[in-house]
């Protein structure tokens, strides 16, 4: 009985030493080879996240919400007209500071057939608000009308059709009732009658009564 407990304590004794020297080995080393891991990988993941924020601070540095503020308002157009009659587009546009008539025409197409060309003075500045009228080719006086005797110095004034120069040779007519004249025509179209010049700021009764001979609205 001696010797058989013998002989099992020295066999048992051995593994018991290699099972007990693992179990410490991988007490001492495996958790602090594990925490080891563990700490490096959440550093580099801190890393990481404060590289992903400076990144982000330099896109919003980059994309200034001013500067897309200023460029805007620099785009943004200056005028509101109508423009209606010949035209292939009647409506309201908006067009930049110093658009002229020609400018305000061409956004609405450009002349429809028919359209009266030569009526509008397409050099003339547009107005926040201003109305433009294009009318027909019947709607306004041909050159075909005047008679062969009489010349077109000596013709009435078409208040309708004529330009600066031409209302400048009206009696009392200079270059700013002339060019107020044209402006009003352009605004709210031509006149029915010519008492209807009188609606024209500064051209009150008794300059009328120096130009109703020499005027028509044919």
């Amino acid at each position: 009985m001696t010797h058989r407990f013998s002989k099992w304590l020295s066999v048992a004794l051995p593994v018991a030493a290699v099972v007990l020297a693992g179990g410490l080995y991988l007490l001492l080393y495996g958790r602090g080879e594990g925490r080891a891991i563990r700490s490096e990988t959440i550093e580099e993941i801190g890393r990481e996240a404060v590289g992903s924020a400076d990144s982000s601070e330099t896109s919003v540095s980059d994309s200034s919400p001013s500067d897309q503020g200023l460029s805007s308002v620099a785009s943004s157009p200056s005028f509101c007209v109508y423009v209606c009659g010949q035209v292939k587009c009647e409506g309201v546009f908006f067009l930049e500071k110093g658009a002229r008539v020609a400018d305000a025409v061409e956004a609405a197409g450009g002349f429809a057939e028919g359209a009266a060309t030569r009526f509008l003075n397409l050099a003339l500045p547009v107005t926040d608000g201003m109305k433009i009228y294009v009318p027909r080719e019947e709607e306004v006086i041909s050159v075909s009308m005047i008679t062969p005797d009489a010349s077109p110095e000596d013709a009435p004034v078409n208040i309708n059709t004529a330009d600066v120069a031409r209302l400048m040779t009206l009696p009392g007519i200079g270059e700013q009732k002339a060019e107020d004249i044209v402006a009003f025509r352009e605004e709210h179209g031509s006149f029915r009658c010519t008492e209807d010049i009188m609606k024209v700021p500064g051209i009150k009764n008794a300059l009328f009564e120096k130009i109703r001979d020499g005027i028509c609205v044919n």
